[in-house]
Parts: C-alpha cells; structure tokens; sequence
C-alpha cells in the first residue's frame, strides 16, 4: 500500500511534470523501437512473457541495473535456446529479485511493458551463438531515452538483491559515488534529463573523461568493449551532428589521439584507438 501510494503522490506527478515543464524530455530523441519488450500481464498474475514488437510505438519503462558478479544474472538471460518459451511465458519466480521488483512497479504503474536488457536482448550462448547483442547494444541509446521513465535499481549491487526494501529511519550523510558498472554508467547517459551538453566543443572534453571513466571499469566480457559503449556514441553522434568511428569523434579526435598505453594493443581495432588496449 505504501508502494501504491508513492505511485500516486510522487512518481507520476514528477513524471507528469517531466513531461510538461522539461522541453527536452517532451522532446524524445529516441530513433529506434525496441525489438522485444516483457509484457507484465496484470497484478497477481505469476507470468510474464516476453513480445516481439514488430516495431509497433508501444509505451513501456526501463530498467537500469547491476547484473553483478559471475552468474548472477543468469535466470535472467535471454538465449536462442530459450526464447520460443518466453514467447510463450516466463515464471516471475524464476527471475532475479531486481527484475521481479521492476516488473512490481511496472504493474502499480499501469504500464504493460518494460524493457530489460538481459531478457529483451537475445545473449550470446557460446562462440557460435552470439545471439543479436552486437545488434542491439547500439540501440540501447534509443531505448532508454524512448522510455516513459528509467527504474535505476541504484540500491543493488546485484540483480538478485532486489531493491524495494525496508528503508531504516535515521539520518545520514550522502555523497555522491560514481558507478564502478560500465551498464549503469552509459544508461544514466542515455536519459534525456542527463545528457544535456548544449555545446558542441563540450562534446571532446566530456567524451575524453567518459573515455577515461570507463576505461576503469569492469566489463561482464572484454569483447563488449565498443558494441557496449556505442548506444552511448551514437546518441551523441546524432544530438551533436558529428561522426563517430572507433571510439573517436571527429571534432575531437586530436584529444581523442593524445593516450598512450604500455599494455599490447588488441589488433581487432586500429592502433590509434584506445578500444585496442
């Protein structure tokens, strides 16, 4: 009831208020229609089941998450082996606590959609079967920013933590903590109230820090490395008029060329991009 009541007083009201006071929000910049979405069904209902959208505009939130460590994840994971039964149906139960979480509000909401990456996205299931990640990371831009809102489940450091939890009553000292996950870094970009460079000279210096941030960061799989960061790339790319190759823009690229690295580089990518270390 708690939960309900949020809804009501605070989260579709500040939606609402996104929605008719922030031009950019209103003003959706999203270029492409996620492929699947998870139908959340009704209230009590102990399945959802994962569409194909045919590219059908369809209102749905987003979430944002840690996968976390290992296998974490893995009850959440969309393969080619099992995605003809999740067009058919999949067990809340089966999934992690963040998902079930997500799936709860989607429903208190009223929304019958949303879109999660490690279901909507069939995963790669071994060398021969790399699923259709390299397709859709690029797009993960666009389906963060083409959502209704963005659930952050920035309380979890893992999808089987959940996060709607009890709060404790006191008093505390904050500050912000950047996210050691480059997932949750690229999606608190995407979102239309966060990326807000209005200067094009600004785009080298912030995609030369992003650059160095995530560099830091911990990849699930190494080989994620450009399809990860390219959603992020290509919303900028689009916002800013300028063209984007191997991690590099084009009115940067002196900034972007001024690195050097004592680590071999990794052939796949040129050696003048940081992607090849």
């Amino acid at each position: 009831e708690d939960l309900k009541e949020l809804i009501r007083t605070e989260i579709w009201p500040w939606i609402r208020n996104c929605q008719s006071q922030h031009p950019q929000c209103a003003a959706s910049v999203a270029a492409a229609v996620p492929t699947r979405l998870v139908d959340v069904g009704l209230d009590g209902d102990e399945m959802v089941k994962l569409i194909q959208t045919d590219q059908k505009a369809l209102e749905y939130i987003a979430l944002s998450y840690c996968w976390g460590k290992g296998t974490a994840n893995s009850k959440a994971r969309t393969t080619s082996k099992n995605l003809q039964s999740r067009l058919n149906g999949i067990w809340i139960k089966d999934l992690p606590a963040s998902i079930q979480d997500a799936i709860t509000i989607t429903r208190l909401m009223g929304i019958n959609y949303i879109w999660i990456d490690a279901i909507c996205i069939v995963q790669s299931d071994g060398p021969n079967d790399p699923g259709d990640w390299a397709t859709e990371a690029g797009r993960m831009g666009d389906y963060y920013s083409g959502s209704l809102c963005c659930i952050a489940a920035s309380c979890a450091n893992s999808s089987t933590e959940g996060f709607l939890r009890a709060r404790p009553l006191g008093r505390f000292k904050i500050k912000p903590v950047p996210s050691d996950q480059p997932r949750e870094m690229e999606k608190e970009l995407v979102r239309h109230h966060i990326l807000s460079l209005s200067k094009r000279e600004a785009l080298g210096e912030a995609w030369c820090e992003l650059v160095r941030d995530y560099s830091n960061m911990k990849l699930s799989f190494a080989s994620d490395r450009m399809v990860a960061i390219s959603g992020v790339a290509t919303l900028l790319s689009r916002k800013h008029h300028d063209d984007y190759f191997y991690g590099a823009f084009r009115s940067s690229l002196a900034e972007c060329l001024l690195w050097w690295s004592s680590e071999d580089s990794n052939t796949e990518y040129p050696g003048w991009s940081w992607l090849s270390v």
